[in-house]
Parts: C-alpha cells; sequence; structure tokens
C-alpha cells in the first residue's frame, strides 16, 4: 500500500512539474528549456548507439531511418514527440542564432535542392567548441556524426537552429 501512495504522489508530482499537452496539426509538447536540458545527453547517447544503421526514405525504425525519423525515433524513447517532416521543425522551439548554438538544438537545411529554401534535412548538435559543431543525424551514408563547420554540403544548404524548448 504505501508503494502505491509513493507510485502516486510521484506522478502527481511530475504531472504537476511538467505542461499540459496542446493540441494542434501536429502533436506538440511544450516545456521550458530546463526542462529538456536533463534528457539531452540520455537522447544523445541513445542516438550515438544507433551510429551505422541504414538511412531509409521515410524510415522511423531501427531498419532504417530518414532525418526527421531518426530525431522522431531517439526523441520518442523518452517521451518527447517531434514531427516525422523536416518542414515541421519550423515549429519546433525557438529560432537562435548559430553563435548561440547548444548541445541539444537541432539544425536545418535544405535538402538536395541548394536552390530550394525549404528544410529537407535536420540534425541533432550533440557537441560544441571552438572548431566544432559536432551533428548527429540519419543522411545518405546512414546514421552519422558530422562536424558542420568542415563540411561545405550542410554549411551551403544551413537555414537555421531550432533550440527544443517546446517540443
Amino acid at each position: 500500500m504505501k508503494g502505491l501512495i509513493v507510485l502516486l504522489l510521484l506522478f502527481v508530482s511530475i504531472r504537476s512539474y511538467s505542461q499540459r499537452i496542446e493540441k494542434s496539426d501536429s502533436l506538440i509538447v511544450t516545456m521550458n528549456a530546463q526542462d529538456i536540458t536533463p534528457i539531452v545527453d540520455s537522447v544523445i547517447h541513445y542516438g550515438k548507439s544507433l551510429i551505422g544503421l541504414t538511412y531509409k526514405y521515410g524510415g522511423s525504425s531501427i531498419s532504417g531511418f530518414d532525418c526527421s525519423g531518426f530525431l522522431k525515433h531517439i526523441f520518442d524513447k523518452y517521451g518527447l514527440t517531434l514531427p516525422h517532416d523536416s518542414r515541421e521543425y519550423v515549429h519546433c522551439g525557438d529560432t537562435v542564432s548559430l553563435n548561440e548554438i547548444k548541445k541539444g538544438d537541432v539544425l536545418l537545411f535544405k535538402g538536395s535542392n541548394i536552390k530550394s529554401k525549404r528544410i529537407g534535412h535536420v540534425a541533432l548538435v550533440i557537441e560544441v567548441n571552438e572548431n566544432e559543431i559536432l551533428m548527429l543525424h540519419s543522411c545518405r551514408r546512414g546514421v552519422v556524426i558530422d562536424n558542420y563547420l568542415d563540411s561545405d554540403f550542410y554549411m551551403k544548404r544551413f537555414l537555421g537552429v531550432r533550440r527544443l524548448n517546446k517540443i
């Protein structure tokens, strides 16, 4: 009986700590910036464990991922819902400048068509230091880590950065 009471109290305190789920065209869970910080390392650790898995257009499982399916999968594991459409990431969180980027942010890129102005690729920032912005993502090479600052391909396609304080 004591265990049940403890679980009930824990559930009530966690529920009152987090904000309510809003419904719109897609499911969005709103959180404060500090709320997501404790899970970022876990999300990154789990995402790194999937390095080497294959790319699959439209994929969102370990049998193959596209870029947004990969981010959706690794955040879903921790109860946070992200869209499975890279274009929808413009609605997630807040815009931050590249010089404010930090671990846990999402980089937005054009897809293969460099003339397009639409988001076609997303990547999770896993480390930032003076000479590197390491990003974890699923691309044609599968799930990989790349240094954004060393990639002309991605630098030419850069569209912005989103801070996931709202997911």
